[in-house]
């Protein structure tokens, strides 16, 4: 009790910073009882996670199950839809204008004749007479694509006109002639004739003012006739079947005209879609010039269907030359109706006009153009042909559980390694058998430089398609000792990595347009590791490396004594040889606990194999002063644990096996006060 009360007042001193020196103490000895190790080794110890699971069987013997990470790719990762842009000329404005005529003449007044009845007209010859005409209220001036004149001649007189006579349309504002005529033969009294067509209007220019110049009228006259004021030598033109190059007149309204197109995408791998759910995507059309009065262009897609209703949009192109049609929800049929096997996208571009205000200038040669670009489709959905192509999953595991083995030997109770292909898709997927198909096993640390494939059952591995959009197929297959040649020496590395590769191939090589895929729809793989805790093993052997603070001697204190107090409960049904080295900071042994490994015998366990009364062992080992000085160097502790199982009756591990190791030190120090 006495060096109890000491010990507590020399640490009290010690807290409070005081040398004990400058206290007046004698040197005194005490006994120290210093806790060094106490610690559980079980399967609890592990940290569980959504790829590391504990699983209990019936008995509440216990598995451990690693799950590698899911390696998976979406069929949009292939199947992209490529940008499209499609130039488009449409007919233009409408360039057909109605047939018209227009009428000229020369008077008997202007002709100078006497009117009355039984008149005498002497023969004559004028030398020409001019007429105007205006046609402002067909147009201001045009150049005609096409066309046609045609010129009746009436001879309203009482007398013939001389062959010769000839007429001119000439444009009042420049001169030019529009049509000439000469008449090859006289025109009897009271009689009239018609050419048509006079004349081709293509490539001519007309004015709104014409001039009807007739030159060269000649008449032998009549003896007796009647002349009214009425009479006169007419001219006819009729201008029919008129097409416009270039004019400047009112336009009037015109209803729609429609023209059709369609654009077909050549797809990756030979897929063909007959139809297209879109997330996300735009269409832009850009036309090339803008009008000069209210023309509405409509851009309809008849087979794609937004909201309910056809996908339309309109470009007023007296203002804007560019609209852009958002596609998200838009649903397309690329079979056109069934005009088309698949992969076709068809639209329809229709103009029309209120017609303009007042004259303007329309070159009608120039027809409209555009283009119209297709970019940045991200279906939601795809139905038809998905074609067919190859893709490598892979990943892997690491199992932990061995990382403290470092020799020996474990016989697990069937173990396995699970092999599990996922298929969201409307197509099949199966695994290809080539040099890239293989699960690997290895360990690093143990068997460095080796691996083991194990292969042979994976050839098998097919996935049939998922029945309907959202639905999904799971294939998979356990790969043992029954149905793997190599699994034994797979198991034999006690593998610390496990790693797949599954080439698989997506899809058929026949045509099928029944096949369909969603943006979510996912082809996956990934493995999984199940060691039952049910196994045999010889000479297999643990380690664990924990901290170890001793450090009881300085300058004020000096150990002149002690023992190691160790003592191990076995919770396993499984006997063990136990060892504990001691480590300096970098991990260099400095000393062992004992000479030889000590045995602790297994616990005794129930009929069906759970520890019902561990075992208990104690070793006390007394310390000389190497001994001594080593602890006080050491940083670690390395307890190694070796299992040994009796005969080839296997053990089975249930969630309460464990080892407790505790290590105390007795030690009889002396107190300095010098």
């Amino acid at each position: 009790m006495k060096a109890y009360k000491i010990c507590v007042l020399f640490l009290i001193i010690l807290l409070q910073g005081c040398d004990p020196r400058e206290i007046d103490l004698p040197a005194w000895e005490s006994e120290v009882l210093l806790p060094l190790i106490n610690a559980d080794f079980s399967i609890s110890d592990i940290v569980l996670n959504e790829d590391l699971k504990l699983k209990e069987d019936s008995s509440g013997a216990l598995s451990i199950v690693y799950l590698s990470h899911r390696d998976s790719f979406r069929l949009k990762d292939y199947l992209e839809i490529p940008d499209k842009k499609v130039d488009f000329k449409l007919p233009g404005i409408p360039n057909g204008i109605d047939d018209f005529e227009f009428e000229a003449g020369i008077s008997a007044q202007e002709l100078e004749l006497p009117e009355g009845s039984n008149v005498y007209v002497p023969p004559f010859h004028v030398e020409e007479i001019t007429d105007a005409a205006d046609i402002s209220e067909y147009f201001i001036e045009a150049l005609f694509e096409s066309g046609e004149i045609a010129l009746t001649v009436e001879n309203g007189f009482p007398f013939s006109i001389d062959a010769g006579l000839k007429i001119e349309i000439i444009n009042s504002d420049d001169g030019s002639v529009v049509v000439s005529h000469v008449a090859a033969s006289s025109l009897a009294a009271k009689s009239e004739y018609t050419i048509a067509p006079l004349a081709s209007l293509a490539g001519k220019r007309i004015g709104n003012k014409l001039e009807v110049v007739v030159s060269n009228i000649s008449s032998d006259g009549t003896s007796e006739g009647t002349i009214t004021a009425g009479d006169r030598l007419g001219f006819r033109l009729s201008l029919t079947d008129l097409r416009l190059a270039k004019a400047t007149l009112v336009i009037p309204p015109f209803a729609a005209q429609t023209q059709q197109y369609a654009t077909s995408f050549v797809l990756p791998y030979g897929a063909k879609l007959t139809a297209i759910h879109i997330s996300d995507g735009n269409i832009k059309a850009v036309m090339d010039q803008t009008t000069n009065f209210p023309v509405a262009l409509d851009i309809t897609f008849n087979s794609a269907m937004q909201d309910g209703q056809p996908l339309q949009e309109s470009i007023d192109m007296e203002t804007d030359q560019r609209v852009d049609i958002a596609l998200e929800g838009t649903e397309i049929d690329m079979s056109n109706g069934g005009q088309a096997l698949a992969n076709t996208i068809a639209f329809s571009f229709s103009i029309s006009s209120p017609g303009s205000n007042g004259p303007v200038t329309v070159d009608f040669s120039q027809p409209l153009s555009g283009s119209l670009e297709i970019s940045n489709i991200r279906p939601s959905a795809v139905f038809g042909y998905l074609g067919s192509y190859e893709h490598l999953l892979n990943g892997g595991l690491e199992v932990d559980f061995f990382d403290h083995v470092v020799s020996g030997t474990i016989n697990f109770s069937s173990p396995t390694v699970t092999a599990y292909v996922h298929n969201e898709l409307g197509t099949g997927v199966s695994l290809i058998d080539n040099n890239d198909l293989y699960v690997r096993g290895t360990n690093s640390k143990l068997h460095p430089g080796v691996a083991v494939l194990i292969r042979n059952s994976l050839k098998q591995v097919s996935v049939a398609p998922a029945h309907t959009p959202g639905h999904n197929q799971l294939s998979k297959i356990e790969l043992n000792e029954d149905n793997e040649p190599n699994f034994d020496d797979f198991l034999s590395l006690l593998p610390s990595e496990i790693v797949f590769s599954f080439p698989v191939r997506i899809g058929t090589a026949q045509e099928d347009l029944s096949q369909f895929a969603l943006d979510t729809s996912i082809v996956s793989g990934y493995i999984e590791t199940e060691f039952p805790l049910n196994f045999e093993a010889n000479e297999l052997t643990f380690t664990d490396t924990l901290d170890l603070d001793v450090a009881f001697e300085n300058s004020y204190s000096e150990v002149l004594s002690g023992d190691l107090i160790t003592v191990a409960t076995n919770m396993l049904p499984v006997e063990l040889l136990l060892q504990v080295y001691f480590m300096d900071d970098e991990k260099n042994v400095l000393d062992s606990l004992f000479v030889e490994r000590r045995l602790i015998t297994a616990g005794e366990v129930d009929e069906q194999g759970r520890v019902i009364r561990p075992s208990e062992v104690k070793f006390v080992i007394t310390l000389d002063n190497d001994a001594v000085e080593h602890l006080n160097m050491a940083s670690y502790a390395q307890p190694v644990f070796v299992l040994n199982t009796s005969g080839e009756q296997k053990v089975k591990i249930f969630s309460d096996s464990r080892v407790n190791l505790k290590m105390n030190g007795d030690f009889r120090v002396v107190l300095k006060n010098e």
